[in-house]
């Protein structure tokens, strides 16, 4: 027991922070200890049931109190030796529990604390004073579960149930139950042998609870200890009471959630019936949306469209009602609401049915107008009307795709992905109607593609591919805003090139190569203007080679274009 009177050396400089005089302060074998007719006198003086207080409550009084007892060779102490040393090791344990719990617990007084409760224990449960042997095998199970070693704390707890089972408190039973749930994980993640009498810590859980049934915690250990065992069921109707029990906590939830990522049926099902059962609705009903939700997706990865779009509308409802019931789930329930309806386009695109998608996407964003706005990723609503339009795009419709584009820049015009999609579908179709000789309605589509394209350059306006995009509209196609536009163009070199200068390795090719591209645009264009527009040689030829300089170099087809205007006017 070379560990123990170093205890009190520990606490005193950890909390004087003294370390230079921890070697003065420190107790060893050799100092002198009380006589045994001291030792004995203030034996008589304790108050062993403020003492027992203390080892729960003030642990370090009472590992101070019962220092100078653990060593001594004193016989009128020997029948107490055994007890004595039950208590030292429970106020070892207790004080680790409490500085760890303050975040005040070091290396060296947690080993030596764990290293004194197990050698108060072991004394005790080879003492043939059998009936401190439960308490002993008790110690040991939590000193081990302590220091991770679920697999020997498991051993001294069968030992312990075995010898003590039938005089089980409630904390001996939450005890049991938590050292074996920690086994259990052990023999799944880490390959741990296979545990041996599981059922011991399921009878404990239930013990415990059928002792105290507010216990939601040990329902939620023992639903996690049904699914290690992989009884889906069993684990699913235990967490429907926990729910029950308490209905606004969420982790009973989040375990059903995850226990049915393969079984929606099962997570629905179970929520259907305790909306149906539980008072307090709002919560389950918040979830249940949640759950058809999850079931609408697995469904639709299925293909099985009918099952997805009744599992939405019934999602839908439940977000509603919850709203309804609850006003703190009003805003989280029009959220998922949003989410629910934007999974519908999804849906209605994935059965082909493109104008029903087109209605129900406009019905989002009349829910909700900042849906646009989310991140054009996965299922997000800007994410499937982008799709939806490449769809119409891609079956030669280009008036309805712009048609869309107008209603969507209509309802949020700060989204560059549609404003810049506007300004380009209006600007092609334009050159379609002026090669079908349609010119007015060509003037106007250009007129359109300039404004849509400010636009755009409000939004980005040191983005150089934006920024030539209009000026382009002007010196091509309009006869007005041409020395803007030259101006323009000369900005968009001045910002691609810096960006260029600035760019290192880590920057994407296909980034590095679109500002690339935008700088040698601007040059393209005001040769365009040059030779065109003005009818001039000026420095066309300079402005063509430092354009032929840049992405995608010499196939720039309207350079070639150029050169050949170049050389009428010659």
């Amino acid at each position: 027991m070379s560990f123990r009177h170093n205890i009190t050396a520990i606490l005193l400089c950890a909390a004087m922070s003294l370390f230079a005089s921890c070697a003065t302060s420190e107790k060893t074998h050799t100092d002198a200890a009380p006589s045994p007719e001291a030792q004995s006198d203030r034996l008589v003086e304790i108050d062993f049931t403020a003492l027992e207080k203390d080892v729960v409550s003030d642990p370090e009084r009472a590992l101070n109190t019962l220092d100078d007892f653990i060593y001594s060779d004193n016989p009128e102490l020997a029948e107490r030796l055994v007890y004595l040393n039950i208590l030292f090791g429970q106020a070892s344990l207790n004080l680790l529990e409490q500085r760890q719990a303050a975040g005040a617990l070091g290396p060296a007084l947690a080993a030596d604390l764990l290293t004194n409760a197990e050698e108060s224990f072991s004394l005790a449960t080879s003492s043939q004073q059998s009936e401190y042997h439960p308490a002993a095998f008790r110690g040991l199970a939590r000193m081990q579960q302590r220091q991770g070693s679920f697999v020997d704390a498991w051993e001294f707890a069968l030992t312990w149930y075995e010898i003590a089972h039938n005089d089980f408190s409630l904390d001996d039973h939450l005890l049991i139950g938590e050292i074996g749930l920690a086994r259990l994980v052990a023999q799944h993640q880490i390959g741990a042998d296979e545990m041996a009498a599981p059922h011991l810590a399921i009878e404990s859980l239930e013990a415990a609870i059928a002792i105290d049934a507010s216990l939601y915690n040990s329902r939620i250990k023992l639903a996690d200890f049904h699914t290690w065992q992989q009884r889906q069921q069993i684990a699913a109707t235990i967490l429907k009471d926990a729910i029950t029990a308490s209905p606004n906590y969420g982790v009973a939830y989040q375990r059903l959630k995850t226990l049915c990522l393969g079984d929606r049926n099962l997570h629905t099902a179970t929520l259907k019936e305790l909306c149906e059962t539980v008072a307090s609705r709002g919560t389950v009903l918040w979830y249940y949306g949640e759950a058809l939700y999850l079931q609408a997706r697995d469904a639709r990865v299925a293909s099985d469209f009918v099952k997805a779009m009744t599992a939405l509308d019934k999602s839908q409802q439940a977000f509603e009602e919850s709203a309804a019931l609850d006003a703190n789930f009003e805003s989280s329930c029009r959220a998922w609401i949003s989410i629910v309806k934007t999974q519908r386009v999804w849906m209605l695109r994935d059965e082909g049915n493109i104008d029903a998608a087109i209605a129900a996407a406009f019905e989002v964003m009349d829910y909700n107008p900042s849906a646009l706005k989310d991140p054009l990723e996965d299922q997000s609503l800007a994410n499937a009307i982008d799709y939806l339009i490449a769809d119409i795009y891609s079956a030669g419709d280009m008036r309805k795709a712009i048609d869309l584009l107008r209603k969507v820049c209509s309802v949020d015009d700060s989204v560059a992905l549609f404003v810049n999609n506007l300004g380009l579908f209006t600007r092609d179709l334009a050159g379609t109607l002026i090669r079908r000789e349609q010119h007015n309605e060509a003037a106007q589509l250009y007129q359109e593609s300039w404004d849509v394209y400010s636009r755009l350059v409000e939004l980005r306006p040191e983005h150089p591919r934006s920024v030539n995009d209009r000026a382009l509209i002007a010196v091509y196609y309009l006869d007005e805003h041409h020395e803007f536009a030259v101006q323009e163009l000369h900005r968009v070199i001045s910002i691609g090139e810096a960006l260029l200068a600035e760019m290192d390795e880590n920057v994407p090719e296909e980034e590095r190569r679109s500002v690339d591209e935008a700088v040698g645009d601007a040059y393209e264009n005001l040769a365009y203007y040059q030779v065109f527009r003005l009818n001039q040689v000026g420095n066309a030829e300079k402005l063509l080679k430092a354009s032929s300089a840049h992405y995608p170099f010499k196939e720039r087809d309207g350079v070639k274009m150029i050169r050949n205007k170049l050389e009428q006017i010659r």
